[in-house]
């Protein structure tokens, strides 16, 4: 069984291709196992999904600020003009 077991840095590997990916059912087992005998990768995959978490809300957030006002606009076309 212990053959089997993946280390502590393919899981880490595993766990952060999850978040952008579908892993393989040979993947996801492994994972699985891993994480079920390992404290470590476990909090490691939650903070990791918590981080992602938060950088994902953070872009969202500042995609709306990067909208220019009427008199940003203006000014631009002003400075192109000359």
């Amino acid at each position: 069984m212990m053959m089997m077991m993946i280390t502590c840095k393919e899981a880490s590997f595993l766990i952060d291709k999850s978040q952008y990916t579908d892993l393989s059912f040979k993947e996801k087992f492994n994972l699985k196992l891993h994480l079920f005998t390992c404290k470590f990768c476990r909090l490691y995959n939650v903070e990791s999904k918590l981080i992602n978490e938060k950088i994902q809300k953070i872009y969202k957030i500042k995609e709306y600020n990067y909208k220019l006002s009427d008199e940003q606009k203006q000014r631009i076309i002003e400075k192109l003009k000359n």
